[in-house]
Formats: structure tokens, C-alpha cells, sequence
């Protein structure tokens, strides 16, 4: 940033969006796709149950957050940092009382679907903002295709196990997922730094030959 050098921090903003995101995506399909019968097969108390919908919107805004890249950590190496400050400022004054006011009509769900709105809000409004002053954004195409393999990859592992129960269902459905997800992320290539890690893994286990 000292240095202007605006065309490699554009590069870091992607791919600290991607990478990012896959891996969020990833963490909350696997965890929404086992919360239910992870419940029962580990016999938990049932009001466990009650947290998954905290859960969902937790997850949720962590995928907003997260996919969005290193905005903070850009605005905050420029010489705007102060709006950093106030912006943190501002998601105190939404946080507060929306997160009082969901509470009370809501229960316990009220505060994550407080806080998402209010990360949401938090992040569009850094967003706009290096767009402007830097002409700065993090999404590419790979941000839809991301989405889009999570989506089919969920739904598919959903629909194909849904209906059953138990560790051995947990191992599985999870490993399915997995597969499908992570073949995706492959044959795709959404991320730049995935592949030479890929690659890296497949010559140490002997699968493909190189140095």
C-alpha cells in the first residue's frame, strides 16, 4: 500500500476471498449437513436441536465475513485507516440494540440473526468503500462457482443421506461430501494455491511423479 502497488494487493484480495470462502463453505456445509443426527448419535441433550437454527445464521455470517477477504486488513494499511476505526465504531451502534431487540422477540436465535444483518451491513459498507477510494473488490468468477458447487454439493449429499442415522453415516456422508466438494474445487481450480498443494500431496503419497 505504501508503495502504490495496487495491482498486487487486488491480487491478495482474491485470493484471500476465494481460499477463504471455499474453506467456509466447506466447514458449514459439513456441520449443517451433521448437526442433526450428530445430536442423536453422541446423545446429546435434546435442546441441543434448539442451536441449529443460531447455527445456520452464525455460519452464515461467517461465510459473509470471511468471503469477503482481507478488506479490514487493506483499509487498515492505507492511509484511511481512521475509517476502519469508524466503521467498527458503527457496527457497535447496530450491533447493540438490534441484538436487544431480537433477543426479546426472538430467544436465543435473535442475536445471530442480529449479527448477520449487522456483519452483512458491516462488510457491504467496506466494500463499497475500496471500490471507490482503490477501485479495490474482491470477487471473481470463482465467487459464484464456489457458491454454486457448496449449493449442489450439499444438496446432493442431503438428499442422498438424509435419512440415515449413526456413525457410521456420519463418516460417510461426511467423506461424500468431501469428495464431491473437493473434486469440484479441483476440476474447477477456484483457487490458485490449491493446485500446487494438490500437486505437492500427490508426489509425496507416489500418485503422480515429479521432484
Amino acid at each position: 500500500m505504501k508503495d502504490k502497488q495496487l495491482d498486487k494487493i487486488n491480487t491478495i484480495y482474491h485470493r484471500s476471498s476465494i481460499n477463504m470462502l471455499i474453506f467456509a463453505v466447506g466447514i458449514f456445509s459439513l456441520i449443517w449437513l451433521n448437526f442433526t443426527d450428530g445430536v442423536f448419535t453422541f446423545k446429546l441433550q435434546n435442546q441441543y436441536l434448539d442451536a441449529r437454527w443460531v447455527f445456520f445464521f452464525i455460519g452464515l455470517m461467517k461465510i459473509i465475513d470471511m468471503g469477503t477477504g482481507v478488506n479490514a486488513q487493506i483499509i487498515g494499511t492505507s492511509t484511511l485507516w481512521r475509517f476502519e476505526f469508524f466503521t467498527g465504531i458503527i457496527l457497535i451502534l447496530i450491533t447493540l440494540p438490534m441484538n436487544y431487540i431480537l433477543t426479546k422477540q426472538m430467544g436465543i436465535v435473535g442475536p445471530a440473526i442480529a449479527n448477520l444483518i449487522s456483519f452483512t451491513i458491516f462488510n457491504a459498507v467496506r466494500y463499497i468503500f475500496l471500490i471507490k477510494k482503490f477501485k479495490l473488490q474482491p470477487f471473481t468468477k470463482e465467487t459464484l462457482y464456489t457458491v454454486i458447487l457448496g449449493l449442489s454439493s450439499f444438496y446432493i449429499t442431503y438428499l442422498l443421506f438424509n435419512n440415515y442415522q449413526g456413525f457410521a453415516w456420519l463418516v460417510v456422508r461426511s467423506l461424500f461430501f468431501i469428495v464431491l466438494y473437493g473434486s469440484g474445487t479441483l476440476l474447477l481450480k477456484l483457487s490458485p494455491d490449491i493446485m500446487p498443494v494438490w500437486n505437492t500431496l500427490l508426489k509425496k503419497t507416489g500418485i503422480k511423479k515429479g521432484a
